[in-house]
């Protein structure tokens, strides 16, 4: 037989209780319905907040105090955090450095060999920032630590073709691959130091996929060798 158990009354939120005939927040000049401690809601959490329900000031009265200005000289904007204001806060939080000025306040390219066209993103005019960071030179660089130059270099050092199957052009659909030695840098990317030669596709992957390792590329080459003799 199974018993039954007794929770108690249903607990009632406070906005359904019925306040009639409730005696007013002993509060000064609040006429608001006394709920916890012989106080109205606002003066309760009043102290709960700050320990001091300060009954002789109504509720909704108290001004909050005025933050201090921006620790940043010549800034009268309202300090946020860290002492700074919002926009200087934002600036820290971004680039670690709250009086950092907008890239609008940053006038001209930075390129080396010279241009006078205004400044677009991270110190280059909009087409040199497009040059460096979305294009060919930026892969380069940012995947393999060589610049245009060094890798034109170093195709014209290996006579302008893959240096293994001796191709002047890659077969079928693929383009010329950065080959680094994977034994320095495990991933796709490399330090620059690393950089073997410009290979075609296929030469590319069956160097990857032995590893780099020149006893694997040996035996490979042993066994093919044999198979052909």
């Amino acid at each position: 037989m199974t018993e039954s158990v007794s929770f108690g009354r249903p607990f009632v939120l406070q906005r359904d209780r019925d306040i009639s005939g409730v005696a007013a927040c002993v509060g000064n000049k609040c006429d608001r319905p006394a709920l916890v401690k012989g106080m109205c809601s606002g003066h309760y959490q009043r102290e709960r907040r700050t320990g001091d329900a300060r009954l002789s000031v109504p509720v909704g009265t108290i001004e909050r105090p005025k933050a201090p200005p921006c620790s940043v000289d010549s800034c009268d904007k309202p300090a946020h955090g860290r002492g700074w204001c919002g926009m200087h806060y934002r600036r820290w939080r971004v680039h670690g450095d709250p009086l950092r000025e907008p890239a609008a306040a940053r006038e001209g390219c930075s390129w080396e060999d010279g241009c006078d066209r205004p400044h677009f993103a991270k110190g280059h005019c909009h087409s040199h920032y497009q040059t460096l960071f979305k294009g060919r030179a930026y892969k380069l660089k940012y995947t393999y630590g060589i610049t245009e130059d060094g890798w034109q270099q170093l195709f014209e050092a290996q006579g302008k073709r893959c240096p293994v199957c001796l191709r002047d052009e890659p077969p079928g659909d693929s383009t010329w691959h950065v080959h680094h030695d994977h034994r320095c840098c495990s991933g796709s990317r490399s330090c620059g130091k690393c950089v073997v030669a410009i290979l075609c596709g296929p030469c590319n992957v069956g160097m990857g996929g032995l590893g780099d390792d020149p006893e694997r590329l040996e035996r490979a080459a042993q066994l093919m060798r044999k198979a052909g003799a």
